[in-house]
Order: C-alpha cells, then sequence, then structure tokens
C-alpha cells in the first residue's frame, strides 16, 4: 500500500523525481550548499537542481540516484552547487522549494 501510495504522488507531480527533504541549506556568494540524508553514498551526482526562472527564482534538489549504503550518518551529507552551475546570476534573489526533512536528536 505504501508503495502504491508514492507512485500516485510521483504521477501527480508530473515527474519522476521528487523535491528531496533537505535537512538544511547554506546560500553565500560562491553557491548554495545542501545538506542531505546519506547512508555513506550520496554524492553531487545523486541530484539534479531544477530553477524555474521566476521572480524570485525557484530552486528544487531532486534527488535522481538513491543512497542505498547504510552507514550511521547522523548530519547526513553536504551539495556544493556553484551559481554558474546553477545558471542562476550570483546576488540574484532565489526561493528553496524543498521540504525541511524532519530530524532527531537523541
Amino acid at each position: 500500500m505504501k508503495m502504491f501510495a508514492i507512485a500516485i504522488a510521483l504521477i501527480a507531480s508530473g515527474s519522476s523525481f521528487a523535491a528531496e527533504p533537505l535537512m538544511g541549506y547554506m546560500a553565500d556568494f560562491q553557491g548554495i550548499t545542501i545538506q542531505v540524508r546519506s547512508g555513506g553514498c550520496t554524492e553531487k551526482n545523486s541530484f539534479r537542481a531544477r530553477i524555474q526562472q521566476t521572480t524570485p527564482a525557484q530552486v528544487t534538489f531532486e534527488r535522481v540516484r538513491q543512497d542505498f549504503c547504510e552507514a550511521f550518518l547522523p548530519y547526513g551529507d553536504s551539495v556544493q552547487y556553484t551559481w554558474a552551475e546553477l545558471g542562476i546570476p550570483a546576488g540574484s534573489r532565489i526561493v528553496i522549494t524543498n521540504p525541511r526533512a524532519e530530524i532527531f536528536v537523541r
């Protein structure tokens, strides 16, 4: 039943990928760094950035390769993008559209 709900959600979104819940992000003059959940095998090519050229630009990070590794990384892993890689001029206003990941503290 859970897989059926996921399939319906993906079909309804019109994409085979969904916005990745982010643990956090930071933008500076060089670009954007996103903090994502990881089992130890997450790499930059595990994601793609979808950009909507609106004002402000809307940026959504989507996971395109799942991480099936089982390392314990409570703070996840970080992935960095430069403004040039994203095709967004430095200093532009942007909106990150990804949901926030739930973080559990013990």
